[in-house]
């Protein structure tokens, strides 16, 4: 039961995504299969903040977005969480496991 309760994950019901600290955040993103499951725990969690800057889930969405479609260079990806990371992760996935994402 307990296996089968960890192979189905809820990313839509985090009761306090305040509550939530840095590596509790980090091990929401590295849960994730996909990008639709990635943009579910950022939109819970809210906001990201490394040591310079507070990052929204609306605002990663889009540097997410701008990443897969090759407008940016996944470096401008915040590393915070363990997000870009994942990013590079689901990318390759997608594209067939290519071990390089630049062209």
């Amino acid at each position: 039961m307990e296996k089968e309760s960890e192979s189905k994950k809820d990313f839509t019901n985090i009761e306090d995504p305040l509550m939530l600290s840095d590596k509790e955040k980090e091990l929401l993103i590295k849960g994730v299969q996909s990008f639709g499951e990635l943009y579910q725990v950022l939109e819970q969690i809210g906001v990201l903040v490394d040591s310079d800057n507070t990052f929204e889930s609306g605002e990663l969405k889009d540097i997410i977005e701008k990443a897969k479609k090759e407008e940016i260079d996944t470096d401008l990806v915040p590393r915070v969480g363990g997000l870009k990371e994942k990013v590079e992760e689901l990318m390759r996935k997608e594209n067939g496991g290519a071990e390089n994402l630049e062209k």
